[in-house]
């Protein structure tokens, strides 16, 4: 709890854990002079509150067993411990059936509890916040840049929990305010915009044992950065590695320069397949499913080239996109330019990268061969749980390897015999890498092996390549990223030269 902003996330996921629909939020000085927060959730026990603010207390954990099952967002009775050490804390509640109670503390002890009169749900007060830690206090923004930050948790659990209705108030100023109606589209203009929230595109994908659903924004909003993109599991805001790479690759050929898709994702897995004790502040989790992220790139190219189709010549130079029936026959009339392929489809010209197209399909096939065999260990090789559980089993599987899984650790049983023992110690990080080397080495591949200018191309190779072309399950762009068609319809040709004005 190093900040306003990790005190009120704190504070926020309590409410929610409680079942609170409207969840009212006030801050003083960016939450340093005062934070309150006030839900009509459940309520406390009148038993539970001797033991608020003591360390690792919980009631949200019954049985061991729960902590394999956590459905929680909190669970492990630190916060407001914590709370209480750096801060003058107090907490009014009251639960049906019962009186309300009041407790205040200081310096981690409770200094009194009474009965107070009180609607159902809670109320904490947080007031000098790290009064009794100046070296902290010295490192925090202005009131304006704390209370922002504040603002970022708020709605990263209001779009993670739209039935929730949500008010944040800094001062006399109402920073953020949503109506608990559930329905995405209306929120998502509190972090992009009414423009392009509008003309969103919406999200529904389900795998085995994970499903997920959420807003994506249209291509041409897309920006640097990742400021627009919110994901979430089972209700529980989190940064994805991989999630705006993996963006980014299903929108290639729509979007350049660098840019990001701006996206609202939800995640609903089991609860058993989810580790949330991977990060100390559980803003990182690890799936323990498969797939999802190839079947996210998937999906979304899916639906952009069924909304947006190929990009397309325009008559002002840009790239803008129309629908391209593949499945339709095509004539060959020859190359320009050295390498690129022409053809004409029903009433369109279309333009082929042929070096890219090329790529593209020796890229997937390449990808689609059986790794080298592995061979038996005499001694497995016990290996800690990956944080990115899916990626990790999709690059294994890619790269040969055999393995156990267990609930504490993965057991190598074989390797292939190019992989040595000490690379499967690499961390998460460097994991990364090696996948990227991977696809790098593929990528390498194709370029080396494919079709360039200046090499033989006539009708049959031209349609050969068309035919695999087609077939790729990421036609539009190829391995490196670049764009690999672009097409010019009738009507825009006869713009061009005038002979139609509308």
């Amino acid at each position: 709890m190093d900040r306003p902003a990790s005190a009120l996330k704190e504070l926020i996921e309590n409410s929610i854990d409680a079942h609170a629909t409207q969840i009212d939020l006030f801050l003083a000085e960016g939450g340093v002079q005062e934070m309150r927060v006030v839900d009509n959730g459940d309520g406390i026990h009148p038993d539970d509150f001797p033991l608020l603010a003591t360390s690792h207390a919980t009631s949200k954990i019954r049985h061991i067993g729960d902590l394999e099952f956590a459905s929680t967002l909190g669970f492990r009775g630190e916060a407001l411990h914590a709370l209480s050490v750096v801060s003058t804390l107090r907490i009014r509640s009251r639960r049906d059936g019962f009186s309300g109670m009041e407790a205040s503390f200081s310096g981690g002890e409770a200094t009194e509890i009474l009965p107070v009169g009180i609607t159902k749900g809670t109320v904490v007060i947080v007031q000098d916040l790290f009064h009794s830690l100046p070296a902290r206090l010295r490192f925090l923004g202005s009131s304006s840049e704390e209370a922002a930050r504040c603002r970022k948790v708020v709605l990263d659990h209001l779009l993670a929990h739209p039935q929730i209705a949500f008010t944040l108030k800094h001062g006399n100023r109402t920073l953020l305010r949503s109506g608990g109606n559930n329905h995405l589209p209306d929120l998502a203009s509190l972090s992009w915009g009414q423009e392009v929230a509008a003309c969103a595109l919406p999200i529904e994908i389900k795998g085995e044992e994970w499903a997920l659903s959420g807003l994506l924004t249209r291509p041409d909003h897309g920006i640097r950065g990742k400021k627009g993109l919110h994901v979430s599991v089972n209700g529980r805001p989190v940064s994805m590695p991989g999630i705006n790479a993996g963006l980014k690759k299903a929108c290639s050929g729509w979007m350049g320069d660098g840019r990001s898709p701006q996206a609202i994702l939800r995640f609903t897995v089991p609860a058993d397949r989810v580790d949330v004790n991977v990060h100390p502040t559980k803003s990182r989790v690890a799936l323990r499913v498969e797939g999802w992220s190839d079947l996210l790139i998937q999906e979304t190219r899916k639906s952009l080239t069924s909304l947006l189709g190929l990009p397309s010549l325009s008559l002002g130079g840009e790239i803008e996109q129309r629908h391209l029936p593949l499945d339709k026959p095509v004539g060959y009339l020859g190359i320009v330019f050295g390498t690129f392929l022409v053809f004409t489809q029903e009433d369109e010209l279309i333009l082929l990268d042929g070096h890219a197209a090329s790529e593209r399909v020796l890229y997937e096939e390449l990808g689609a061969q059986a790794p080298p065999a592995a061979q038996p260990l005499l001694s497995p090789i016990e290996t800690p749980l990956p944080i990115q559980v899916s990626h990790r089993r999709a690059l294994w599987k890619r790269l040969g390897i055999l393995w156990e899984e267990h609930p504490t650790h993965w057991l190598v049983t074989a390797l292939p015999p190019h992989i040595p023992a000490h690379a499967l110690s690499i961390t998460d990080a460097e994991e990364d890498e090696r996948a990227e080397d991977f696809r790098e080495s593929l990528r390498s591949g194709a370029c080396r092996g494919s079709w360039r200018g200046g090499m033989e191309m006539n009708s049959a190779l031209a349609q050969s390549l068309w035919n695999g072309w087609i077939r790729c399950q990421d036609p539009w762009t190829c391995p490196h990223g670049r764009r690999v068609a672009l097409r010019l319809q009738r009507d825009d040709a006869e713009r061009l030269f005038q002979r139609k004005t509308d």
